[in-house]
């Protein structure tokens, strides 16, 4: 058996990440569109290109503060769920917000549509709400969930106490029949 001979071409080889910057054009991770149409390459290179930049684009998002600021808030809330996971009142509450939060969050995508100006670099909110569900909805789901299932939990051990103590009262109560019967069976002898 002869051996294979595979010829794997780099995909990046005609890119030339010196010039993904180039003032002229502008910074394409925020002017994404125009920088692929711009370049006069073939379409397979603006292709390449277009990969290249879309995986380099999560990354530079992590510069907007008030996305930091969500992810952070989710984190803390997270932490906050865990800490309080034997106070189901607290949980409850904590819940309850972030579902009224959920349920909101369209009238929030809009405002924050009409004002993105104001705290945003770039328009993320879309008319569909996409956006808004990943990074909002999403993740105060995923914290109602937490508080669901300790909520299961902390039920099925109450139940499994009260079982456990309907128990230890049955067997006291037969356990003090026996002692009354024995000591009038003693009594009568």
């Amino acid at each position: 058996m002869e051996g294979l001979d595979i010829n794997i071409e780099d995909p990046f080889k005609d890119i030339d990440f010196g010039s993904l910057y180039s003032p002229s054009r502008g910074d394409p991770v925020t002017d994404f569109s125009s920088y692929i149409k711009s370049d006069e390459n073939s379409y397979e290179n603006n292709k390449t290109k277009a990969f290249a930049l879309s995986v380099r684009y999560p990354l530079n998002q992590l510069d907007e503060p008030w996305l930091m600021a969500l992810m952070s808030f989710h984190g803390v809330m997270l932490i906050i769920i865990l800490i309080l996971r034997k106070a189901i009142t607290a949980q409850a509450v904590l819940g309850c917000f972030m579902l009224a939060t959920v349920y909101v969050s369209e009238n929030i995508n809009e405002l924050a549509a009409n004002q993105w100006r104001l705290f945003a670099k770039e328009q993320y909110f879309d008319s569909k709400g996409l956006f808004i569900s990943t990074v909002l909805s999403a993740p105060m789901l995923f914290n109602c969930l937490i508080i669901v299932i300790n909520f299961l939990l902390y039920n099925f051990y109450l139940l499994r106490d009260v079982q456990l103590m309907k128990t230890r009262q049955i067997s006291k109560k037969s356990a003090g029949s026996k002692n009354k019967a024995s000591v009038e069976h003693k009594k009568s002898q």
